[in-house]
Order: C-alpha cells, then sequence, then structure tokens
C-alpha cells in the first residue's frame, strides 16, 4: 500500500498525541478531560480521514498528472485521453492494471471500450495483463 504522509496530517497527528498526553495530566478537571476525549475522537475519527485523503502525495501527483492530460487533450481537441499511471516500480509476473471508463456504468454500457492484450513489465518480458474494470466495482 502506498501511503505517503503531507505536513498537514503529520501536524494533526502532533496535535491528537498532544491532547492524549492532556489527558493524562493530574489537576485536569473530569469535565475538561470529556471535552478532550470528545476533541480526540472528533480529530481521529472525522477529521484525519479526510485530511489524508486531500493532501496525500499520491493523489496530488495523480491529479496533477491527469489534468495535465486533460489540458492537452482538450487544448489538441481529441475525442478522449488515456493516463497511465503506474503505482509501482516493478511488475508482478501478471500485472494488474486497473481501467475505468467515466461512460460506462452498470446500467449503460459505452459505445467505445478500450482492450490492453499485452504489457512490456521492467525486464522486458511481454506479459498478458489482468484487468479490472473499476466502474463495476462498489467501493
Amino acid at each position: 500500500m502506498l501511503t505517503i504522509e503531507s505536513t498537514e496530517v503529520a501536524r494533526l497527528l502532533k496535535l491528537i498525541e498532544y491532547k492524549r498526553k492532556e489527558i493524562e495530566r493530574p489537576k485536569v478537571p473530569e469535565f475538561a478531560k470529556r471535552i478532550l476525549q470528545e476533541d480526540i475522537l472528533f480529530l481521529t475519527k472525522d477529521i484525519l480521514p479526510i485530511v489524508q485523503a486531500d493532501t496525500s502525495i499520491l493523489h496530488y501527483e495523480c491529479g496533477k498528472c491527469f489534468y495535465k492530460a486533460l489540458d492537452l487533450s482538450v487544448r489538441f481537441d481529441v475525442d478522449s485521453f488515456i493516463v497511465y499511471i503506474p503505482l509501482k516500480d516493478e511488475f508482478s509476473k501478471v500485472p494488474k492494471i486497473g481501467m475505468f471508463n467515466g461512460k460506462d456504468s452498470v446500467f449503460q454500457h459505452g459505445s467505445i471500450f478500450l482492450s490492453i492484450y499485452e504489457v512490456e513489465n521492467s525486464s522486458g518480458e511481454i506479459v498478458k495483463p489482468e484487468i479490472i474494470p473499476l466502474n463495476f466495482l462498489v467501493l
């Protein structure tokens, strides 16, 4: 799994840790401890996942690549475009490639399909990939 924490996530984790240490101080009133516990739960369960999703370097870099391809595609008046973003430096023996067609859905198939029959791995071997249709996966 690829995870790279941003500075925002690191700061939020430090804040949560600070609040945890505050609870354990001997002279903290009971009502303050309750408020600190609520803050910790809120930051950990509600805020942290949002910050992680919106600030990770992986998401940022993928978005930057996608929007550059989109801008160039519009500029050169193409009908559609493909963006290839490798998530690992090395492929496995049978690489898994996720494909997503924004016009395709469970209820109505798009009129244009793309198939990948072979790819060249990092060793120079030609292999048949496993295609995973991301449109149809339920998150």
